[in-house]
């Protein structure tokens, strides 16, 4: 019945409309007037019954508050249970999407966040720590002291958009009622404060200026009476508790992760890397996960997630202080960028056709690799004590021992190319790349014949 009387509607419309376009033509724009109103009333059923599915099925949702939050409370027997052997980098497909997600625009970095994961769902393939904490947690133990307890803050963008975390200051309570945190004192008010603002109040008494921030922190404790300290500054931060502590230190790889995020790892990944992995340190882990991700990349010859993946763990190095290791890997970098722009195919495709610019489709020497990579090889070469003739030879020996599918260059000429780049020796680089060049389209046009 309802489409029956859409149908008759259009039918209506459409007619009714014709008439008035008619008249119009003519000139009776009076008469026109009620055979554009008469077009109207064929519109009717469709917004009958558009309101009436409105009325019967409206768009909205009732997230509980720990699907939102994700707060775990022991006496909360509500909240979903973790499960017993959470799947992780599974080939098998779940049986239903994990939801549910929500739309979102981030304003700060200008995109549209669609698939926004509430925490509520993440932790259900969540491991909690021995004192009873998922990841987000323990991250906001971390971040606790930059909070104030009377919750005027302004949270970072990526509670949300990372983490799927709607109100901070929820699991701040609930943190805090669990006994990991507590109000802080007033040396964490201080600590809180500007160096210009700590300045201010010790030249409001009388004393020295001089000094870094932990040296006017300590200056105002010990100088100034702490009742006007504490109305100077009637806000408090929050401070963890010796639970808290021993909490955030259990769990270390959460903050570390969260600022060094490598590949695809982030809390929530690597928490289920070490609850199923075969080492106990978090750095073994990522070290691990690293190298079987380069080995997937350059089986399956993904060769720029490969480079962007030693890339990884060349930074990741870095933190152990190993400069010889560090090197090595950033120097693989280097070999791998030399080679990024050739696409042999393009080139196959097109080298008996008038388009065939061999200059279009051959790497430039303008661009040898990424900036920040020589300000790592530059670290690495003045930690190493190596001259330029000593970081040749470094390069050299090392890029011999690798090869490209596509290898336009030898082990040694990408040592000199990196070097000549550094030291901003066009001549001698363009030398090298029409050498290359030559040389490819000679084997090119043999293979060819």
């Amino acid at each position: 019945m309802k489409t029956l009387l859409k149908i008759i509607g259009a039918v209506w419309f459409v007619a009714a409309f014709i008439v008035a376009f008619s008249f119009i033509i003519e000139g009776d724009y009076s008469t026109s007037v009620v055979g554009i109103l008469m077009a109207a009333v064929g519109l009717l059923p469709f917004v009958f019954f558009r309101k009436k599915q409105k009325l019967l099925h409206p768009q909205t949702t009732t997230i509980p508050p720990q699907q939102q939050y994700g707060v775990h409370h022991p006496n909360n027997s509500t909240l979903p249970q973790l499960p017993a052997q959470p799947s992780f980098m599974s080939n098998t497909t779940p049986a239903a999407p994990i939801s549910p997600v929500v739309s979102v625009f981030h304003e700060q970095h200008g995109v549209d966040e669609t698939q926004v994961l509430l925490v509520g769902e993440r932790i259900k393939t969540a491991y909690k720590c021995k004192h009873g904490l998922y990841p987000h947690e323990i991250l906001a133990l971390h971040y606790a002291h930059t909070y104030h307890v009377d919750g005027k803050n302004n949270y970072q963008s990526f509670w949300w958009y990372r983490y799927g975390v709607r109100n901070v200051s929820v699991i701040l309570s609930s943190l805090t009622e669990r006994g990991f945190l507590q109000a802080g004192g007033l040396h964490a008010a201080l600590n809180m404060q500007k160096v210009s603002e700590l300045k201010d109040l010790l030249k409001s008494h009388g004393l020295k200026q001089v000094g870094n921030k932990s040296d006017l922190v300590v200056r105002i404790a010990e100088e100034i009476p702490e009742d006007d300290i504490a109305q100077q500054y009637k806000r408090r931060t929050y401070s963890l508790t010796e639970s808290g502590e021993d909490a955030l230190e259990g769990s270390s790889y959460v903050p570390y992760i969260h600022s060094n995020g490598f590949e695809d790892l982030d809390i929530w990944s690597l928490n289920r890397l070490m609850h199923t992995g075969q080492h106990q340190s978090f750095r073994d882990e990522i070290w691990g996960y690293l190298n079987d991700r380069s080995r997937v990349h350059i089986t399956n010859k993904n060769y720029g997630a490969y480079r962007n993946c030693r890339y990884s763990i060349g930074l990741f190095l870095k933190d152990e202080n190993r400069p010889k290791a560090i090197f090595n890997m950033f120097a693989e970098v280097v070999f791998w960028d030399i080679h990024s722009d050739f696409n042999p195919f393009v080139i196959n495709d097109l080298i008996n056709t008038s388009a065939f610019n061999l200059d279009i489709y051959f790497p430039s020497p303008r661009y040898v690799t990424a900036p920040a990579v020589y300000g790592e090889i530059a670290a690495c070469q003045e930690a190493l004590d190596y001259s330029d003739d000593d970081l040749l030879m470094a390069m050299s020996d090392l890029m011999k021992k690798l090869s490209h599918p596509y290898q336009l260059f030898s082990g040694e000429e990408c040592a000199r190319i990196f070097i000549l780049s550094k030291n901003d020796n066009s001549e001698a680089l363009e030398a090298i790349y029409s050498a290359a060049k030559k040389r490819f389209l000679d084997t090119l046009k043999a293979n060819s014949k």
